[in-house]
């Protein structure tokens, strides 16, 4: 078994751990963006995705005295945000969860902040249609299919990271990934894109 070596964000965390407030701002300034993201991704709802964000940092702050560095920071903090997710999605929507296929459906609904900033009427008129619609095909598939295919399709994790965050195995990773391709090409083979 290989030594984990100790990564920047987790030093960064540390020196906030040791009363370095400006430590813990730069660490949200960092993730703040692809977290929100992520549980856009997670959520599809802007609102929620802010809200749930902000319990994300606010989770950390509080358990800061805890925090031992065992993993890299960011896989600590997608452990977190998928947690809260995770919570959120039981008490909103208790039997949803699931995963499937993307391979030629990843650039629509790739970035929410970059959908943001480019505007092409015609261009995004099709592009919220077809995201609307991938976007329903992905928030119907079982939590761990689901997770696992946000987490390496859209915030482009490893498997043995995304492993770490749903305290899984990697081969059981690599079946999520291919269980959830087959749900979405069965639910989306319908729809002309």
């Amino acid at each position: 078994m290989s030594e984990f070596r100790v990564d920047e964000d987790s030093l960064l965390f540390q020196k906030f751990q040791q009363g370095d407030e400006s430590a813990f701002e730069q660490l949200i300034e960092k993730y703040k963006n692809i977290l929100l993201n992520y549980l856009y991704n997670f959520t599809g709802e802007k609102n929620t995705a802010e809200d749930l964000l902000s319990e994300v940092f606010l989770r950390i702050y509080r358990a800061a005295k805890f925090y031992q560095p065992r993993a890299k920071f960011s896989t600590y903090l997608w452990r977190v945000a998928t947690n809260i997710g995770r919570d959120w999605r039981k008490k909103i929507h208790p039997a949803i969860i699931s995963l499937d296929d993307l391979n030629s459906l990843e650039q629509p609904a790739k970035n929410f902040l970059a959908d943001q900033q480019s505007f092409n009427p015609e261009k995004l008129l099709l592009g919220n249609e077809q995201q609307k619609i991938i976007r329903q095909a992905i928030l119907s598939l079982p939590e761990k299919q689901r997770l696992a295919l946000i987490l390496k399709v859209y915030e482009n994790r490893s498997y043995r990271e995304i492993a770490a965050i749903l305290g899984t195995s990697v081969s059981a990773v690599e079946t999520l990934l291919f269980r959830a391709r087959q749900n979405l090409k069965a639910k989306l083979s319908p729809q002309v894109f």
